[in-house]
């Protein structure tokens, strides 16, 4: 089996945008950087006691520009909104992700996911910042 290198990308804040139906959340996200890819994850809490929390892979698309770098995510995770259920609900999906350096060691993002059945047929947006090692 290959040997893969691991190495902490960035750990920081994410916020869930309240547009198109999607709640306004607060959480924590870790991003490790991969051989050929970035992988991340998430856990939202809103004011309700709502819950999400994501994993996934954010592929590159094109190369490093001093702009940014942007990412296809595909995403899965789980979904509590509905207090009503008794298990959380699976969400998959994917979209579009959007990083870069704003200062030595702070990193900024934007992303565009659509995840079934959470946020779908609209997107859900967020914003992200953070600590770079």
């Amino acid at each position: 089996m290959p040997a893969v290198s691991l190495g902490l990308h960035s750990i920081g804040v994410r916020i869930l945008l309240p547009t198109f139906g999607s709640p306004f959340a607060v959480g924590l996200e870790a991003t490790v950087s991969l051989d050929e890819f970035l992988a991340c994850g998430s856990f939202f809490l809103t004011a309700e006691g709502k819950a999400l929390m994501t994993v996934g892979a954010d592929l590159p698309v094109g190369d490093e520009e001093s702009t940014g770098t942007g990412y296809l995510r595909l995403t899965t995770g789980l979904c509590y909104v509905d207090t009503t259920r008794l298990l959380p609900t699976l969400v998959v999906g994917g979209g579009m992700a959007w990083r870069t350096d704003v200062l030595d060691g702070v990193g900024l993002g934007f992303a565009a996911e659509l995840l079934y059945p959470f946020a779908f047929p609209v997107p859900m947006l967020s914003l992200s910042g953070g600590w770079r090692p």
